[in-house]
């Protein structure tokens, strides 16, 4: 095995496992969101992405959208208090 064959097989390792660590950040942010938010709020969120440190929440109905909104600080705060892993700066409400 060449060094070039052996720095492609520790690249392709290491983007696994940040692909594999952001899987499991996802998983567990939609569990920690039914939690946090309830099962009627959770019912209206389509989707829920974390990416570098900001949280994007995406609700369906939009004076529920407006309520997250006003309360973000109150949930970022809940959030972060169940989370085991890198803490949310940021939340984004679509």
């Amino acid at each position: 095995m060449s060094f070039k064959g052996l720095k492609e097989t520790i690249g392709n390792y290491i983007k696994t496992e940040d692909n594999l660590r952001n899987n499991y950040q996802n998983y567990t942010i939609g569990s920690v969101w039914k939690d946090v938010a309830g099962v009627a709020v959770d019912k209206y969120t389509d989707k829920i992405v974390l990416k570098d440190k900001k949280l994007t929440i995406y609700i369906a109905s939009a004076p529920l959208r407006q309520e997250i909104m006003y309360s973000k600080v109150a949930l970022l705060d809940k959030i972060n208090a169940h989370l085991p892993y890198q803490k949310i700066e940021e939340i984004v409400v679509k």
